[in-house]
């Protein structure tokens, strides 16, 4: 139902992130896993002129990196995706294995023209290709899919009551 692609509403976006101010500063965030964090962290030293900060690191503000750097590179997961997207950050997603979902959200990302889907057996060159072109996001979309990258919170909301006062008759004289 919620979701930035073909969803009947948009994603739902956390408050703190609704809220910030956006900028773009010279670095890129990197979310990674702790088991793949090695490999990621291998390939980032191939671009030693470029600023990564990796999360997650307890010593930095997530939320304040997210909104100030200028591309994403992690997993491919829904709520990240989301964020990045209502941030207007070009995304690097790498679908973790074996996650139907996450390689779905990635190949979306790409045809809306914000990201790129990138493979974590071609690491390096899936970076490279993103540095490469980080100032020409968004690319053109592919095909006419249904993409929403506002904050679908209130809609989101708004469905819940809706279904819980048609399922449930007593909410109503409650509430």
């Amino acid at each position: 139902i919620c979701s930035f692609y073909g969803g009947d509403i948009g994603p739902i976006i956390r408050k703190d992130i609704r809220n910030k101010k956006t900028s773009r500063e010279d670095f890129y965030i990197v979310y990674t896993k702790e088991e793949s964090r090695d490999s990621v962290l291998d390939a980032l030293s191939q671009f030693p002129d470029e600023n990564f900060k990796v999360f997650p690191d307890k010593s930095m503000d997530f939320t304040d990196a997210l909104t100030r750097c200028k591309g994403v590179i992690s997993a491919g997961g829904h709520q990240m995706l989301s964020e990045a997207l209502f941030l207007k950050k070009p995304i690097l997603a790498f679908p973790q294995k074996q996650q139907f979902e996450q390689r779905l959200n990635a190949i979306m990302l790409e045809k809306s023209g914000w990201g790129i889907h990138g493979e974590i057996n071609h690491i390096v060159e899936s970076l490279e290709r993103f540095i490469e072109t980080i100032d020409d996001f968004p690319l053109k979309a592919v095909g006419n899919d249904n993409f929403l990258f506002n904050d679908s919170t209130l809609a989101a909301s708004n469905c819940i009551r809706s279904f819980v006062e048609t399922n449930d008759p007593a909410f109503t004289t409650k509430h």
